[in-house]
């Protein structure tokens, strides 16, 4: 089969299935900046967290929406989500500060996507 044949035929379906939605904008360079831990773990103990976000948009990202932060222990595969109305950063500090103080260990590896909701002078200076 042909790739323009493919094309022809997944038409329909493209159509009707959109095409996922990316928020996430590449970061800068703070992420060398912060002083936790980002690279890969082995992780033999709970501490080392992954956060992301999701966007709840529907098919636009044009407007105000909320945004989910989810945060994940590498080792327990613990996780707990928070909701931030626009993906602020000071907001992402304050969920993240609030979700420190509730762990039952502390972090000791902090890893996350590289959109600058997260990788920001606020979180630079919260780790700090």
């Amino acid at each position: 089969m042909s790739p323009a044949t493919i094309d022809r035929l997944l038409a329909p379906i493209r159509c009707v299935i959109p095409k996922r939605l990316c928020g996430t904008k590449p970061g800068s360079l703070l992420k060398t900046q912060i002083p936790v831990r980002t690279d890969h773990w082995d992780a033999t103990e709970p501490g080392y967290l992954e956060a992301d976000t999701v966007v709840h948009c529907g098919q636009s990202l044009a407007g105000d929406f909320v945004w989910t932060v989810t945060y994940t222990d590498i080792y327990s595969d613990w996780t707990a989500s928070r909701a931030v109305w626009n993906k602020g950063a000071t907001q992402i500090v304050e969920k993240t500060r609030q979700l420190e103080g509730e762990l039952p260990f502390p972090i000791l590896g902090f890893d996350c996507d590289n959109g600058s909701e997260f990788l920001n002078h606020h979180l630079l200076r919260y780790f700090s």
